[in-house]
């Protein structure tokens, strides 16, 4: 993740030194991945069920380095896009959920999730203070090969430190009727879009906000970083410990339209930092929250395939925000940009009434609402 996030938030500055760069190209170079990840999680997250969910994540890492590679040598935007695409191919995030989700009792599965939220946030931090440090030494490139070299690093903690897989689950496989029960579960797919949407918004906003930022990018990103935080961690104290989880959920969607909503009003001195405080705190506790419910609604069997449906409408949404952001700025305005995030994620609060989501119970299964 630091690997990608020393990109994410150079991409809009550094990209216009491209051959053929446009805000809505440029906008299609940060969101292709996603583009890439949805198509690709069902297959990862199935293989992960079938083959072993170690396996399938160190050969989508090695796809990831090869994509990196292939990013740091190209020098038009059609060249970086190619190579952004094929960093998303390397789609292991429903097999690490999964894999977590195995490794984890419900009674913690949130917090764990959590836990993974907040070495993200650090990630970011860091990344904001690493990134365009290093860009300047060794340039957008010398940050590519930098995320490649941090893929093979992750291979090696995979296989050195995290445990091995469960021996009953590996010689456990779904079958065909138990796949389907994924694509039949209308709660499942409340959730599907909810992370959708999710992401959708956040990477619009970061194609939108460097472009109207400006030279006060590093800034902008630590204090949404560091507010969020401070947002995020009481707010998934209190769901995990008065099981309040349909409640906090509800507000933390209801916190991501408000900080659109400030958004849409205008770039404002004071307002933009309560809104993007607001924002990535919402965001943290989403993040945390959507896999630790899918991980108690998916049947055990089929609980890699869930979470690549579930996977493949996160990156799906990073490709469509990314894209519909850059083209909305480039052809009307910042504020049509956060009016159509503002709508996608009403949407998404409609549709989340009717969620019902099992209660959490000491062991590993789940407790019906």
């Amino acid at each position: 993740m630091l690997g990608l996030f020393m990109v994410l938030p150079l991409l809009a500055t550094y990209g216009a030194n491209y051959t053929d760069s446009t805000p809505a190209l440029l906008g299609l170079a940060v969101g292709i991945y996603g583009l890439s990840q949805a198509v690709l999680q069902i297959l990862y997250g199935a293989a992960s069920d079938i083959l072993g969910r170690k396996r399938v994540i160190a050969f989508g890492l090695l796809v990831f380095v090869v994509g990196s590679l292939l990013a740091g040598l190209a020098t038009s935007i059609e060249g970086l896009i190619i190579g952004r695409a094929l960093q998303g191919a390397g789609a292991v995030a429903s097999a690490i959920t999964a894999l977590l989700a195995d490794q984890t009792r419900d009674s913690n599965r949130t917090f764990a999730m959590a836990i993974v939220g907040a070495s993200i946030g650090l990630s970011f931090i860091v990344s904001i203070l690493l990134g365009p440090f290093l860009a300047d030494i060794v340039g957008l490139s010398g940050v590519f090969y930098t995320a490649a070299a941090l893929g093979l690093v992750a291979i090696g903690l995979l296989y050195v430190w995290i445990p091995a897989e469960a021996a009953e689950r590996i010689n456990s496989k779904p079958s065909i009727a138990e796949f389907s029960q994924v694509f039949k579960m209308a709660d499942l797919w409340r959730l599907d879009f909810g992370i959708f949407a999710l992401h959708a918004t956040l990477t619009g906003l970061f194609v939108v906000i460097p472009l109207v930022a400006g030279s006060d990018l590093t800034q902008v990103y630590l204090y949404m970083v560091l507010g969020g935080v401070l947002l995020a961690v009481p707010a998934i104290g209190l769901a995990e410990a008065k099981q309040l989880t349909k409640p906090v959920f509800m507000v933390a969607i209801a916190g991501l339209l408000a900080a659109c909503v400030v958004m849409w009003f205008g770039w404002l001195p004071v307002g933009h930092w309560f809104a993007l405080a607001l924002f990535f705190g919402s965001f943290m506790v989403l993040e945390s929250m959507l896999p630790s419910i899918i991980s108690r609604i998916a049947p055990a069997k089929v609980k890699g395939a869930a979470l690549g449906v579930y996977s493949t409408g996160q990156f799906l949404g990073a490709f469509i925000g990314a894209t519909v952001s850059g083209f909305l700025y480039q052809h009307y305005s910042a504020s049509a940009a956060f009016g159509f995030f503002g709508g996608l994620l009403l949407l998404w609060m409609v549709i989340s009434i009717g969620l019902s989501i099992p209660k959490r119970t000491r062991g590993r299964g789940t407790e019906a609402a």
